[in-house]
């Protein structure tokens, strides 16, 4: 097999926005039940959809990423109830907000971390980014009304957390390409383990097989006169050889 490219030949910047291939195929993985060999394909399609700056995430469809769906939106409504998706659906058209003197509109938050959540979620709805867990504490007594507004709008941020894994150095398609490397590398590497270690049982069981039957072998020249007498130290004219 030729020589393929080295690492440092492709760029590390990653096209996220080229779409699938063409006829919208999808690169398929690498399985756990693949054989060496179809490991190897796999793998070497994936390879080249690195080095021509492709998204591994976008090839593979998401397949190997932790969520298909790459929507937060779309994530959350299949976690909000009717009347959540109904309220984020009449805000998401763009109604107006009733107006709130947040400065006033406050109580104690009496340690209760989902008020922190649920705050972040009204500095988004009303756009106003004074609003407080306090005053997300006065909402949950004086105005249950938007509760389910509220609700709804943290499940969205939850589920973007969620594809960027919690943290902030990575966008979630950045997350989403790290999630299908990792475990692409990993199960193509477990393939190649289990391959080996069959070879080698393979192979040992060949040898222990090979020196029973190298043992009839010896055992049958031995018989041999030209041989016995090798064996003895003494050449084929009868003469003793040296240092035998």
């Amino acid at each position: 097999m030729a020589q393929r490219s080295s690492k440092d030949t492709f760029s590390e910047e990653v096209n996220y926005n080229a779409g699938p291939l063409p006829g919208g195929i999808v690169l398929p993985t690498p399985e756990p039940t693949d054989d060496p060999q179809t490991t190897a394909l796999k793998l070497r399609a994936l390879a080249k959809a690195v080095e021509e700056g492709a998204s591994l995430a976008v090839r593979t469809g998401y397949k190997r990423a932790v969520h298909t769906d790459r929507d937060a939106v779309m994530i959350a409504k299949q976690r909000m109830t009717p009347a959540e998706a109904a309220q984020y659906d009449i805000w998401a058209s763009g109604v107006v907000m009733p107006a709130i003197d947040w400065k006033v509109s406050v109580k104690d938050v009496g340690g209760a971390a989902g008020f922190l959540y649920h705050a972040q979620a009204m500095r988004a709805i009303w756009k106003d980014n004074s609003i407080t867990p306090g005053n997300a504490a006065w909402l949950h007594s004086e105005l249950r009304a938007a509760l389910p507004l509220v609700t709804a709008m943290a499940k969205v941020f939850a589920a973007r957390r969620e594809l960027t894994g919690g943290q902030e150095a990575l966008s979630a398609m950045e997350v989403a390409e790290l999630q299908t490397a990792r475990k692409v590398v990993a199960i193509a590497v477990g393939n190649l383990n289990q391959a080996s270690a069959h070879l080698g049982a393979i192979s040992r069981d060949i040898n222990h097989s090979r020196q029973i039957i190298q043992a009839r072998e010896k055992a049958l020249n031995a018989k041999m006169p030209a041989n016995r007498q090798m064996n003895e130290g003494v050449n084929n004219e009868g003469v003793k050889i040296e240092g035998a």
